[in-house]
This record gives C-alpha cells, sequence and structure tokens, in this order.
C-alpha cells in the first residue's frame, strides 16, 4: 500500500467504485477457479497465496458498472492477467514477444465492425486509450517499488529506470515519475474535455471513456483494499515458474 504522502500526491479526479458483485466474484474465483478448475496447476501454498491477489477485487475495481455475467469473465481474464505476470516476471524479452503475441491473438477474437474500427483509429481516441494505460503504469510503479526492489525487479520499475537514465537520486527520480503523471492527468482531462464529434457514435465514445476512467481510478482503490505486493503476498517467482515449466532468463524455452 502507498503511504500517505504518495497517495496524496498522486491526484486521482475520477470516481473510484467497486462493483456490487465483487465480494461473491472473489468468492466464485477461490472456490470455482482456483480450489476447482486450477486445481493442481501450482504448488497448494502458491494457490492460497494467490487468492491474496483478490483478482475478483481488481477486476471489480475496474469494471464497477459490469453485470454479474460480464464481470465473470472479466475477473477470469484478471487471474489469468495476474497469473501470467508473476510467471512471466523473469524470462527473457523473446519469451515474452512470444506470450504476448499469442495473448493478443486470443483476447482479440474476432475482428471488430467497421464502425468500431474508425473510431478506434481516431487520434484523439488512440490517445486517451494509451493515456488510460500511462497512468495506472506510473501509479504502479510506486505501489510496486519496494517489491520490485526485494525481488531483484527493480530494473524494470519506471522510477528506478528515469534513475538509472537520467543519474540521478531516488528523491529526484519518483518526483519526475511524479511529473510524467501529472502531466498525462492533465492531457488526459483536456482531451477528455475536447472531444472531436464521433457523430452517431458519440454517446458511446463518451461511456467507453468513462470506463477508462473507472480503470484509472480503479488503481487506487485496489492499493488501498488489496495487498498484492506485501512479503506475506507476493508469489516465488522461481517456484512458480518451475510449476508453469517456463524458462527463466537465459536459458532456452
Amino acid at each position: 500500500m502507498l503511504d500517505d504522502e504518495t497517495s496524496a500526491r498522486l491526484r486521482q479526479p475520477f470516481p473510484t467504485l467497486v462493483n456490487p458483485h465483487a465480494a461473491d466474484m472473489q468468492e466464485h474465483t477461490d472456490r470455482v477457479w482456483i480450489d476447482g478448475e486450477c486445481a493442481g496447476f501450482v504448488p497448494p501454498d502458491i494457490a492460497e497465496r494467490s487468492k491474496k491477489t483478490r483478482a475478483a477485487y481488481v477486476a471489480s475495481y475496474f469494471y464497477p458498472m459490469a453485470t454479474w455475467e460480464r464481470l465473470k469473465p472479466l475477473a477470469r481474464m484478471m487471474l489469468f492477467s495476474l497469473h501470467q505476470d508473476d510467471i512471466y516476471e523473469r524470462v527473457t524479452p523473446r519469451v515474452v514477444r512470444a506470450v504476448r503475441e499469442r495473448t493478443v491473438a486470443v483476447a482479440r477474437g474476432k475482428a471488430t465492425a467497421h464502425q468500431a474500427g474508425e473510431i478506434h483509429g481516431r487520434p484523439t481516441f488512440r490517445r486517451l486509450k494509451s493515456l488510460a494505460v500511462r497512468l495506472p503504469g506510473w501509479f504502479n510503479g510506486f505501489q510496486s517499488y519496494d517489491k520490485d526492489q526485494r525481488t531483484g525487479m527493480g530494473n524494470l520499475n519506471p522510477i528506478k529506470v528515469v534513475r538509472r537514465e537520467r543519474s540521478c537520486s531516488l528523491a529526484d527520480a519518483r518526483e519526475w515519475v511524479f511529473r510524467l503523471h501529472e502531466n498525462d492527468l492533465d492531457e488526459f482531462a483536456r482531451l477528455r474535455r475536447n472531444l472531436p464529434d464521433f457523430r452517431e457514435g458519440h454517446d458511446a465514445v463518451e461511456n467507453h471513456i468513462r470506463h477508462f476512467e473507472f480503470v484509472v481510478s480503479g488503481r487506487r482503490g485496489v492499493d488501498a483494499k488489496i495487498s498484492r505486493y506485501d512479503l506475506g503476498t507476493y508469489t516465488d517467482h522461481h517456484r512458480l515458474a518451475l510449476a508453469a515449466r517456463v524458462s527463466g532468463p537465459g536459458t532456452k524455452g
């Protein structure tokens, strides 16, 4: 969890909501998926620890308006995503690229309708999507910094990257990432206020962007309620990778 000072400085103008099905979906995730369908995929202690990541709650903060039927695949995808994140944190870039290609191919499914393709291709919409990904990324850099240092993955943390690239102190690197967060948030708000006319698709675009905001604000809710990066929660990557038969850095596979 972020300290109070950092949390206060990471300005968040959007409402933080949680799906009313969160608790029931977490129970479903733990009992039906982790203890049921996925039993035996990983050692029992890692399976128990994965429950503490509370994947259904993460999905519930990101998609607070989803019905039970829509939240269910989102929660399952979130469980899969967090599991993938844990497994592949230490693998080579080549393996990451291969996993990304396979995952994106599954996620995309069939081609979208022509109108939707036109909207998603508009520069303003594309930039808003990019910012909606970048903002939680800056936030997560602060969330996971201590964990990344403990696990030897600090070089992947944006704060550490800035510190290395700019040859500056940790305090200066943190300030730089704070500014990146602020600049992106201001740009998101500016684009949001000055949307071009999407004609018959405008209401759908407005609704879609509102869900971008939920994802951005959901990161704060996740930090306040979920201890993903606590010492007693975070997964032993080496054992997890061995259980999944995933090659580590410098190996073939």
